[in-house]
């Protein structure tokens, strides 16, 4: 990557890729090897209902989530936390975490994957 080359993208312009959890979709923003900073990915994420991703958690990673539409039940390491429009959600390192859709509708969100060292 060139030291202050500018990325543009449009959403609907991406492909959707199944998520390396295997639910859900993702069109991937931007990756580490496109910049310089510790982030791994940033992307554009959509649940459909009855769609879980089943608890992991990253041992080199915190992730960081807006949540655009929808409605779900985060469970991070043991405790439960709606999400909706506008909620931001931060997942620390090293913490166990399940996202989980709840009613008919989509959940569509952007999160953002940083790796520390």
């Amino acid at each position: 990557m060139k030291e202050k080359e500018i990325i543009r993208r449009v959403l609907s312009d991406l492909v959707p890729l199944v998520t390396s959890h295997g639910k859900g979709e993702k069109r991937i923003l931007i990756n580490n090897e496109e910049c310089k900073s510790g982030v791994a990915q940033v992307a554009f994420g959509k649940l459909k209902p009855g769609e879980i991703v089943e608890s992991h958690q990253h041992p080199d990673m915190e992730e960081f989530f807006f949540f655009l539409e929808g409605r779900g039940i985060y469970e991070i390491g043991g405790k439960e936390y709606e999400v909706s429009p506008e909620t931001f959600i931060r997942i620390p390192i090293k913490t166990n975490h399940e996202l989980s859709v709840k009613g008919d509708g989509n959940l569509r969100f952007i999160y953002w994957g940083v790796v520390l060292d």
